[in-house]
């Protein structure tokens, strides 16, 4: 990667995180504390489970464990009180971004049963994928593939280098068949190969997430989610841990919870209709520098798609092609203007799809519900004044009450959303101070100039 491109902050990313030891597997059985099981290899080479009559078992067909006569002890019984000393794990599994091996960070040992599957870059031409990702990002009004080649670009080479540094999350909005599905599986062969369901755990669901952590993909795509703002407030908090933080929980169902540090890239494909958008996070100050929004789409295919047979050869064509393209994303410029030193490359919103998202947003609803109670009547423009104690209350005796109380359990809440509306319509919401209190003022949309709200 030319030094030029680098912006520094892999070497900050790095020193939050604890110290990483990795070693070699040379031992011929772990012993896993939480089970009280063993692990030994398979004929495949694959890590498995077994009790201690097993390993008996397989310690006594080899002949250096074999009891001579006039020997003190079981060597056997000495062997299985060594590995459980000597060979012990806090955890094992596959850990993302690791290869095999013993790893120790946080004060955990942990086995790595797998290593990511990575593909090695080759020069050459990919025109059946650059047809299929200018088909779904390319339009005149937004230039969005560098930032997803960036994207791409510093997971590749974070992934590859082991620095592990930190990357937003994808979106990808679009129509049904428009290749977001597919894309992100490309993502998930680009990225070795593995990838998991996160919308249970992200929204909720559940506290089990141990399968997460084998997977460096984490891919949300097309599922069936809440529009309750509690739940896509649980997913945006869920997803700024997962963007920003080195350190997570992995909690197995039946096992205790340790803190691994995982490689991690977020996606999400959904359709682009108002009730789909409404599963993902509203965006606040917080959130929108972790999400990239792109707007997907929907063109013909480089290739026929039309039967089975027509499908998987397109499959192979674009799985033949991602060593060209990996060697031309390890290779890729970053405009200077796109560099960001926290993430590599800065972040982008679709203007269609952030809109489309922010009138999800509660705020928006709060909005609705302030325009037809204070400025409901024929030629109301005369603005509000007041505090938000007062306001609370006249929503609270309106007719819009219920939907009002449903979306704002406390003043805390409306306070909150009022803020937010002052930063996104400051020439509608101001906020004031008097000796006494602090206060609002809130002019009816329709009495505003054209220059007075932004987006």
């Amino acid at each position: 990667m030319p030094a030029d491109v680098l912006p520094p902050s892999p070497a900050l990313f790095l020193q939050t995180l604890s110290p990483t030891v990795i070693m070699p597997l040379d031992e011929f059985a772990y012993y896993e504390q939480s089970t009280g099981k063993y692990l030994i290899r398979n004929d495949r080479h694959q890590w498995i489970y077994v009790n201690e009559g097993s390993i008996r078992r397989h310690l006594s067909d080899k002949p250096e464990f074999a009891k001579i006569p006039g020997q003190t002890g079981n060597p056997i019984d000495q062997e299985i009180s060594r590995i459980q000393i000597k060979c012990d794990v806090d955890y094992a599994g596959s850990l993302a971004g690791y290869d095999e091996g013993i790893v120790v960070q946080g004060g955990y040992r942990i086995l790595v049963k797998e290593a990511p599957k990575l593909i090695e870059p080759m020069e050459g031409d990919w025109p059946t994928i650059r047809t299929m990702l200018d088909n779904m990002f390319v339009e005149p009004e937004h230039e969005q593939l560098p930032y997803v080649f960036g994207w791409l670009k510093f997971a590749i080479m974070s992934l590859r280098d082991k620095t592990f540094m930190p990357g937003q999350a994808l979106v990808f909005a679009g129509k049904a068949e428009s290749g977001k599905s597919l894309f992100q599986s490309l993502i998930t062969d680009i990225l070795g190969g593995r990838s998991a369901k996160a919308y249970r755990y992200m929204s909720g669901a559940t506290t089990f997430n141990s399968e997460l952590f084998g997977a460096e993909h984490l891919m949300i795509e097309d599922d069936v989610g809440s529009s309750d703002l509690r739940i896509r407030r649980e997913f945006g908090a869920r997803l700024k841990e997962t963007v920003a933080n080195a350190v997570h929980s992995c909690h197995p169902k039946g096992k205790p919870a340790v803190s691994l540090q995982p490689f991690w890239r977020p996606t999400i494909s959904v359709n682009d209709e108002p009730e789909n958008l409404m599963v993902l996070p509203p965006i606040d100050e917080s959130l929108k520098d972790k999400l990239m929004l792109f707007k997907i789409h929907k063109r013909p295919m480089p290739m026929a798609t039309n039967t089975q047979e027509q499908r998987a050869a397109f499959n192979r064509k674009l799985r033949s092609e991602l060593p060209a393209f990996i060697h031309f994303l390890i290779n890729f410029q970053i405009p200077t203007d796109l560099i960001s030193e926290r993430f590599g490359i800065k972040h982008f919103h679709h203007s269609e799809i952030l809109e489309a998202i922010d009138e999800t947003a509660p705020e928006t609803a709060l909005k609705g519900i302030i325009e037809v109670v204070l400025f409901g009547e024929p030629g109301s423009f005369t603005p509000w004044e007041g505090s938000s104690v007062r306001l609370q209350k006249e929503l609270s005796d309106s007719h819009q009450s219920c939907q009002f109380r449903s979306l704002c359990a406390s003043q805390n809440v409306l306070g909150r959303y009022l803020h937010r509306l002052a930063a996104r319509s400051p020439g509608q919401f101001i906020p004031c101070r008097t000796d006494r209190e602090r206060g609002w003022t809130i002019h009816a949309a329709g009495n505003l100039t054209d220059d007075s709200t932004f987006p």
